[in-house]
């Protein structure tokens, strides 16, 4: 919850207002909430939803995601409880939660798709272990375009 937080609170006047709006945020984003409160049951939905779109998006991911046995849990967790902000510079990550805000939690599933996309291009004919490194460093393949 910090990078929320601190997110909030450089964007936001007073603790407060990100105070007001870390409460609202986890309110009206559903799916925030329950990957917070670990509500398995709804967030194997968010992963299984996550990896349908995925095999029509990205079927060479998904494929070796399949095929190693990996979930997408392995990053898609990370990505969601963060909202992007631990993976992608300020101004990126920003400019994603106003397309979150704007759009509300589909946005987070688009953006995991296109990242994971992004990946498959530059990935190549790349091993399991070098699309996981690709996935953990996303700084380092991927830029804002």
């Amino acid at each position: 919850m910090s990078y929320l937080a601190g997110c909030l609170l450089l964007h936001l006047e007073t603790e407060f207002e990100t105070f007001k709006a870390f409460a609202n945020l986890m309110n009206k984003e559903e799916s925030l909430f329950h990957f917070y409160s670990f509500s398995m049951d709804k967030v194997n939905v968010v992963y299984h939803i996550f990896m349908r779109i995925l095999k029509e998006k990205s079927p060479k991911l998904f494929k070796i995601l399949s095929d190693t046995g990996l979930s997408c849990s392995v990053f898609l967790f990370e990505w969601i409880v963060c909202l992007f902000s631990n993976v992608f510079p300020l101004d990126m990550a920003s400019r994603i939660w106003d397309s979150i805000l704007l759009d509300g939690e589909f946005f987070v599933i688009k953006t995991g798709i296109a990242i994971c996309v992004g990946l498959e291009r530059a990935a190549g004919s790349d091993s399991v272990e070098g699309i996981v490194i690709r996935v953990k460093n996303l700084k380092s393949f991927l830029d804002e375009e």
